[in-house]
């Protein structure tokens, strides 16, 4: 079967050239089978752009570069680096890359969008700053992953590129590719529970790294998958929907490790385990993430190190808190209801419930994305402004919101029930899960069914195995707290006490040349990097190039009027010490190390 009758059989090709769709097959099917059988079995002719013969100077450099895939060479031609291992459809990938190059260098449309600094500094070993941005085209055409994040003019200008290099569209899996099909309602909700599960996984891993592990491969790994499930419909509200749902999965995600843990102490131990698990991984998840962005823009993580933990504190410790609060509006205490009622009325309380529970959710979620957002701006990390965060992050909490409401309010009327509820429970979720898996219903609301049920029955079994006593009302737990009257007392005059008939000596200051290094230039703050003349000299570098860079940043000033002062106090250190030891005082012998 050739091409063509390929195409005829299979319409869903036609969006791809020749190039995309021999390689995306050979890749996908046929990946056992030697390429150049391939092509002649199917009647496919390789690009003429790809020179195979490489001259002996090429060879000596792709040796010294395994890392380098392919390049445009001087004669207008792709070669590709022999001695990289790279799959036939990562070769397709790179080849597009460079014909893209080649294209853009003969017929001068060459791009002029602006480079953003993460941009610059990732590629600064790539050249000037016109190699740099027809690196990033080339890349975002070929659907290379490793161009990172871009931006909206950036694509728009691969856009036009495509027109004009006469290119049909290249959907994900065969060259990856900039321009995907949408997918309809169901796959885009289908997509954000994905990408939700991937953004749950990523989470832990952040949380292992934070803790001394090396998951580094896996949180790059996870970062790719998951763009690979963004919504394909634009628009805030699609953007809302798509992040909201992501969000839940990744709060049930985050929340059930605690959840489980909590049950020991019964279900007023299941909600406060289900709002620590769940802080504390986003709090190392989002303190691990602030450090690797500020790296990515070559800033050194001591000099953000503070922010960073401001950070991660909003986003842990509020998200805790919210967790907490709504958890308890739903009920899930065990004490609000007694018995399980009629459908239409518990659809009624639900209505309430995630009504008040918006109003925790919301404001909570606009906090954190604030006071984030105005952490990244005083590292000199760019981001959108507070308010805008805030703004932002409406749309999707309210969605969220939308959702743990069903969810909440299940696990409350199935802890109600005066039923047998591990059976009923375990009944349920056998049924919904094979019913799911048969139908291949990855729909929210089934989702968050399946979820709920299987915390209930673990909070459930969990409260069996103890005594059963009635409900605490911990309303009578609380005393009321006396009035006491306050009578104004008097400050007695200050004695100064003595020992062996002397005042008390009041501790002196130390001076320069009694304190260390690290004390002098910190300030009575803890350091958390180098205090080496190097070291200062460097931060004091990297912050200068942030503020050339980002000119209005007060974060940037910032760091550089710190980093400036820390080196200043190095130098007045070092200029005390000599002098202590040429007026032959005793140096401590910390110092002196």
């Amino acid at each position: 079967m050739n091409l063509a009758e390929i195409r005829q059989q299979y319409p869903e090709y036609n969006d791809l050239n020749d190039d995309q769709l021999a390689f995306g097959l050979h890749g996908k099917h046929y990946a056992d089978m030697p390429f150049k059988e391939f092509s002649q079995k199917i009647g496919y002719q390789p690009d003429t752009n790809l020179r195979n013969n490489l001259f002996q100077g090429e060879i000596d450099f792709f040796k010294q570069n395994p890392t380098i895939a392919g390049m445009a060479a001087k004669d207008n031609k792709v070669i590709l680096n022999p001695f990289s291992k790279l799959s036939e459809t990562e070769k397709q990938s790179v080849i597009q890359n460079e014909k893209s190059r080649i294209f853009m260098r003969e017929s001068d449309f060459r791009p002029k969008f602006e480079i953003t600094p993460s941009q610059k500094n990732k590629f600064k070993n790539y050249g000037s700053d016109q190699d740099i941005k027809e690196t990033i085209a080339g890349r975002i055409l070929s659907g290379d992953p490793s161009v990172g994040e871009t931006t909206k003019e950036q694509e728009e200008f691969v856009k036009q590129l495509n027109t004009k290099m006469g290119l049909k569209k290249s959907p994900s899996g065969a060259g990856g590719g900039f321009e995907k099909k949408e997918r309809g309602i169901l796959g885009e909700l289908d997509a954000a529970i994905t990408k939700g599960m991937y953004n749950t996984a990523d989470m832990y891993a952040r949380s292992a790294r934070v803790m001394g592990y090396d998951t580094k491969k896996a949180i790059d790994w996870l970062k790719e998958q998951s763009k690979e499930y963004e919504p394909t419909k634009k628009g805030a509200v699609w953007d809302s929907i798509s992040g909201g749902i992501a969000s839940t999965v990744q709060s049930i995600g985050g929340g059930v490790p605690g959840a489980v843990i909590g049950t020991a102490g019964g279900p007023l131990g299941t909600i406060s385990g289900f709002a620590i698990g769940a802080g504390t991984l986003f709090s190392l998840a989002e303190y691990d993430q602030f450090l690797e962005e500020a790296e990515e823009l070559g800033i050194p993580r001591e000099l953000v190190h503070d922010e960073a933990i401001v950070s991660a504190i909003a986003e842990g410790g509020i998200e805790a808190a919210t967790n907490l609060i709504g958890a308890k509006i739903f009920g899930l205490t065990g004490v609000n209801q007694a018995v399980k009622q009629g459908v239409l009325k518990n659809l009624g309380k639900l209505v309430s419930r995630t009504a008040k529970l918006g109003a925790v959710e919301v404001p909570g979620e606009m906090i954190t994305s604030a006071i984030q957002a105005k952490e990244r701006e005083k590292a000199g990390i760019p981001s959108a402004s507070p308010i805008e965060s805030a703004l932002r992050s409406v749309g999707p909490a309210t969605v969220q919101t939308l959702l743990m409401g069903p969810l909440a309010g299940g696990v409350q009327g199935l802890r109600a029930t005066k039923e047998d509820p591990i059976i009923d429970l375990k009944n349920r979720i056998k049924d919904k899960a094979v019913e799911a898996v048969i139908n291949r219903d990855a729909r929210p609301e089934i989702v968050t069914e399946i979820v709920s049920d299987t915390m209930a029955l673990r909070a459930e079994e969990a409260a069996r195995a103890e005594v059963e006593e009635p409900p605490i009302d911990l309303t009578k737990l609380v005393k009321p707290i006396p009035e006491v009257k306050v009578e104004e007392v008097k400050p007695e005059p200050v004695v100064e006490e003595k020992v062996d008939g002397k005042p008390e000596e009041k501790p002196v200051a130390k001076e320069p040349w009694e304190m260390t290094k690290e004390d002098y230039v910190g300030e009575g703050y803890i350091q958390t990097g180098l205090v080496t003349d190097l070291a200062l000299n460097r931060q004091v570098n990297e912050w200068q190039k942030r503020v050339d860079e980002l000119p209005d940043s007060e974060g940037a000033a910032q760091g550089l009027e710190r980093a400036t002062r820390k080196l200043m106090r190095a130098g007045e250190h070092k200029q005390a010490v000599q002098q202590a030891l040429s007026e032959g005082k005793s140096i401590p012998p910390e110092v002196q190390a």
